[in-house]
C-alpha cells in the first residue's frame, strides 16, 4: 500500500536537556525566497552539499523543495537505513503508483511487501555462486577490451567503455551467448539511461511539473529483451532464471525487471570504471602495483570512496523521529544521505581528498556507514559482488598490459544525476607496458 505524506513541514529541531531548539539552515550559504536552496543544488548538487556538510557539519538543514536534513553522521547513517528505517521511506515521486506508471513495475519503484517479495527473487540471481560462474566470460571481456584499447592508443569513457560496459553486464547477467552477436544492446541501454534520467529530473522538485504519462521501454530495447529470455542457451544466465521464476505473470512484468536491472548494472558499472581509470592514469605510482588484485581491489575501493556512482539517497520521514545525534525529524521532512559527502569526513577519513588506497588495507578497518558506496540496509545494491569482480577483473586486466596517462590537465568535475557522471567524457592515452 502506497503511504502519503500531508506535506505539513515543521522545521527539524536538536533537543538540547528539555528544550527543542530549531536547527538554523546551513549558515553562509545565500537562500532564496520560495526557491529556498533549489538553484544553487541545481547547479551543482554534490559540490553544494559537500560544501553543506563542512560548513554545519555533520547535520545541514536545508530547503531543497520544502526541509531538508543533509545527515552525515554515521550513527544517523545507520539509524536511517537499517536500526530505524520503518520510519523512513523512499520518495513518493520513485515509489508507489504513480511511479511505476512512469517508471515501470520493478524492484526499484516497488514499496512494502512488493519490495520485499521482489527483492528476495532477485537476491537470489545474485549469489556468490552465481556470480563466480560468470567470472570467464567477465575476464575474457576486459582481456578483448585492453587488446583494442592498446591498439588503438586510447580509452574514451563515452565510446569504449560504456558499449563494453553494456556488452559485459549484458553476457554476465543474461547470457554469454548473447551481447557477442547483437550490437544494439549498448546503443538500446544508453537510451533508456536517458530517457529514465530525464524522467525522474522532471520530478525531482515539486514546482518542476506532475507526473507525466509512462515511459516505455523501447520497441528495441523490449524485442532484445524478449529475444534473449526466449533464446539464450546459456541455462545458467542469472536474469533468465528471474524471469522464468514468474511464468504466469505478464510478459511486460518480466521484461521490467530485467531491463531494470541490466540498467542499474550498466549505469553504474561504466561510471565506476571511468572514474577509476581516471584516477588511476593520473596516480601513476598505483598502476603496475594494481596488477595485483588485492591492490586492485584497494583501488576500486579508493575509487568509489571518491566518485560513488551512486552518490545520494533520498528518504521521507513516514512518522515524527529522533536520531541518535539528538535531532528530532517531523513527519514528511526529506532526508539526504550522501556517500559523496559522508566518504569526505574529515572525521572518518585523513586528508579525505588525496587518492590513497591504503586506506583500505585489511589492518584498517572502515565504518559501514561511514563508507557506504552501494548503500545500507534493506535497498542496498544487490550487485555489489558483480560491480566489484568486474571493477577487479578490468583492473588487473589494464594494468597488467599498458601504462595509462591523462588526457586534459584536470579531472572531469562531478554532476549528479541519477548517478555521479563526469561532466566530459574521461580520455585515457594507453601505451604498452614494457615487457
Amino acid at each position: 500500500m502506497d503511504r502519503t505524506y500531508d506535506g505539513s513541514y515543521r522545521q527539524p529541531s536538536r533537543r538540547v536537556g528539555d528544550r527543542l531548539l530549531p536547527l538554523r539552515f546551513a549558515s553562509g550559504l545565500l537562500r532564496l525566497p520560495v526557491v529556498g536552496d533549489a538553484p544553487r543544488f541545481l547547479l551543482d548538487k554534490p559540490g553544494f552539499l559537500a560544501t553543506c556538510q563542512r560548513i554545519s557539519g555533520d547535520t545541514a538543514c536545508l530547503d531543497i523543495g520544502g526541509p531538508t536534513l543533509l545527515l552525515a553522521d554515521p550513527r544517523d547513517v545507520r539509524h536511517v537505513l537499517v536500526t530505524g528505517a520503518d520510519a523512513y521511506g523512499k520518495s513518493p515521486r520513485i515509489i508507489g503508483s504513480r511511479a511505476r506508471q512512469s517508471l515501470g513495475d520493478n524492484l526499484f519503484t516497488a514499496d512494502g511487501d512488493d519490495h520485499v517479495s521482489l527483492r528476495r527473487d532477485t537476491a537470489r540471481v545474485f549469489r556468490p555462486r552465481l556470480l563466480a560462474a560468470r567470472l570467464p566470460f567477465i575476464e575474457r571481456r576486459c582481456e578483448e577490451f585492453v587488446e583494442r584499447a592498446v591498439a588503438r592508443g586510447g580509452i574514451d569513457s563515452l565510446a569504449h567503455i560504456a558499449p563494453w560496459g553494456a556488452a559485459c553486464v549484458v553476457e554476465a547477467l543474461l547470457g554469454a551467448d548473447i551481447a557477442a552477436h547483437d550490437e544494439r544492446w549498448p546503443r538500446a541501454l544508453e537510451r533508456r539511461r536517458r530517457e529514465v534520467e530525464v524522467t525522474v529530473a522532471r520530478q525531482s522538485l515539486p514546482f518542476l511539473g506532475r507526473w507525466g504519462g509512462r515511459t516505455p521501454i523501447d520497441a528495441e530495447l523490449a524485442a532484445l529483451v524478449d529475444g534473449a529470455l526466449d533464446s539464450t542457451a546459456d541455462p545458467d544466465a542469472p536474469l533468465r532464471g528471474l524471469a522464468s521464476s514468474a511464468p504466469d505473470l505478464p510478459q511486460a512484468w518480466r521484461r521490467d525487471q530485467v531491463v531494470s536491472l541490466l540498467l542499474a548494472a550498466y549505469e553504474t558499472t561504466v561510471m565506476m570504471l571511468a572514474w577509476t581509470l581516471d584516477m588511476l592514469a593520473r596516480h601513476p605510482e598505483w598502476q603496475a602495483p594494481c596488477a595485483e588484485r588485492s591492490v586492485a581491489d584497494r583501488v576500486l575501493s579508493e575509487s568509489l570512496r571518491l566518485a560513488p556512482p551512486t552518490w545520494l539517497v533520498v528518504r521521507i520521514a513516514r512518522e515524527s523521529d529522533g536520531l541518535p545525534s539528538g535531532v528530532l525529524v517531523p513527519v514528511g521532512c526529506k532526508i539526504y544521505l550522501s556517500p559523496y559527502v559522508s566518504h569526505r569526513r574529515c572525521a572518518a577519513f585523513a586528508q579525505p581528498e588525496t587518492f590513497d588506497p591504503d586506506r583500505f588495507l585489511p589492518d584498517r578497518p572502515v565504518d559501514p556507514f561511514s563508507y557506504f558506496p552501494f548503500g545500507a540496509g534493506a535497498r542496498s545494491c544487490l550487485g555489489e559482488g558483480m560491480a566489484r569482480g568486474i571493477g577487479a577483473a578490468f583492473l588487473v586486466a589494464v594494468t597488467r598490459r599498458a601504462q595509462l596517462a591523462p588526457i586534459g590537465a584536470r579531472a572531469p568535475r562531478a554532476i549528479g544525476g541519477l548517478t555521479l557522471r563526469p561532466a566530459r567524457p574521461v580520455r585515457i592515452a594507453v601505451l604498452p607496458r614494457p615487457r
